[in-house]
Parts: C-alpha cells; structure tokens; sequence
C-alpha cells in the first residue's frame, strides 16, 4: 500500500492519514492493532519513504473511512508506534511466509471479501492451481 496522506505538526512530528473508500468498516479497537497502519509508522520511524523526511517522529495514524453510513465520512484511530521491534518481527514473519515455497491457506474474516476463492483449497469453489 501507499500512504495516502502525511502531515506533519509544527514540532515536525508526522500523522499518516489513510484513505479508504470501501464500506467496511474496522472497528475502533482493531485500529490500534492494524498492521497496515503499523506498518506505515514504521516507515516513518526507520526512514523508509523515497524522499527522505526531516524527522522520524510519528504520532500516530488514521484511517478514513470516505463512504461512510452515517455522515459524510468516519474516522479510525492507531496510536503511535511503541514497539518498532515486535512490528518489524511480524512483517520478517510475514514476509518469509508470503515468500515460502508453500502458502497455508487460513479461514479469516477476509474470506467474505477474498477475490482470490476460486484458487482456494478451503472453498468448494475453489480449484488446484498447481498439481
């Protein structure tokens, strides 16, 4: 993904904002847990960006829900990065899964909007891509 937003206040600290125009909503708590979000901050903290930042101070993220029910837009809320260590272990974790000569597949709520089912073992529809 990409950051669609970066802000930054007058003490030179960032705030990433991310857009999202698809109607689901996560919830509140599982905003201060979101990886995507996480992930940005810490691209920030370590200096991950093309163009170099003048500061690797992050405040926190946002997500912003456009297409929202009940006003013109809704908000979502993360903290910021406390532990850059335990989020960099999860992605190498990741990382090496995605890269790996096999891929598990595992029921989550991300089934419901998967575009991928037809390839999936767990799904009747599903059918071997490799044999």
């Amino acid at each position: 993904g990409n950051v669609d937003r970066l802000e930054v206040d007058s003490d030179g600290k960032h705030y990433i904002i991310d857009f999202k125009t698809g109607k689901k909503e996560i919830t509140e708590d599982e905003a201060k847990t979101n990886l995507q979000l996480a992930c940005y901050q810490l691209g920030v903290v370590l200096d991950g960006f093309e163009e170099k930042l003048k500061s690797t101070d992050v405040t926190g993220a946002q997500l912003v829900y456009l297409a929202s029910k009940n006003k013109s837009y809704s908000t979502r809320e993360q903290g910021a990065l406390v532990d850059v260590d335990a989020t960099t272990a999860i992605l190498e974790e990741i990382a090496v899964g995605m890269g790996g000569a096999t891929f598990t597949a595992r029921k989550n709520d991300m089934c419901k909007q998967c575009k991928v089912k037809p390839s999936c073992p767990l799904y009747l529809e599903g059918k071997a891509v490799h044999q």
